[in-house]
């Protein structure tokens, strides 16, 4: 039996706005993560965590994209680089060109670059190469199966067993849009594909939809948490 997928709204009177006032070196803000360690915000180049209710700056890289907290550490994907970021430095643990990085069923993480998918727990543990005909990579997400799911610019990705599936609009299962933009888990072991026309939900039994008519604000899904 499947858990049917839904989606809520947030009161109005829960919402805080943040921005330079709050501390924010920049309003374009890449991606949060919260977590043991502290909420972060990657505005810009700038890494920022949350104290007193204002954002301080503690690091700041060049092509930073997106944020990974794991086991009380804080890292960062960047254009040159996945690197760990501490108080007083800087350390890159691998060289390349990283976008995103996710915590997998096996307590480790798996770090999505332009051209490979890495597992990794202070060294490298595996990689798997993305096919050659893929679109651009944007994010990633690991099921509890082991299922790699990278989502990209030309469709779904999906890994296992040593062989790659693409997921399109054009397929039987299609999705809302190709231009996959995010991919999550969920706690109930759901798929959420964020595409630039809605969301797609996989609850084991088929794919669902939610767009605008289901209470969406805006059907161009860049991220889901």
């Amino acid at each position: 039996m499947t858990t049917p997928a839904k989606i809520g709204k947030v009161p109005q009177k829960m919402k805080r706005f943040f921005s330079r006032r709050e501390g924010l070196p920049h309003t374009e803000v890449r991606d949060v993560a919260a977590g043991g360690s502290g909420v972060y915000a990657l505005a810009g180049e700038h890494l920022c965590r949350l104290e007193k209710g204002t954002f301080k700056t503690i690091a700041e890289l060049e092509g930073a994209r997106s944020i990974a907290l794991y086991r009380g550490r804080v890292f960062i994907c960047s254009g040159s680089g996945f690197y760990e970021i501490e108080e007083d430095r800087v350390a890159r643990h691998l060289e390349g060109d990283y976008v995103k990085a996710v915590l997998g069923p096996r307590d480790t993480l798996w770090i999505l670059s332009r051209d490979k998918v890495v597992e990794w727990s202070d060294k490298v543990l595996g990689e798997v190469r993305l096919p050659d005909d893929r679109g651009e990579p944007r994010s990633l997400a690991v099921d509890s199966s082991g299922t790699i799911w990278v989502a990209t610019g030309d469709g779904l990705l999906s890994y296992r067993d040593g062989e790659w599936r693409r997921y399109t609009a054009d397929g039987e299962n299609g999705l809302l849009s190709s231009d996959v933009r995010a991919v999550a888990v969920d706690s109930a072991g759901h798929l959420w594909v964020g595409t630039s026309r809605g969301v797609n939900v996989f609850c084991g039994g088929g794919w669902e939809t939610l767009t605008g008519r289901d209470g969406l604000p805006y059907e161009d899904v860049t991220t889901i948490f």
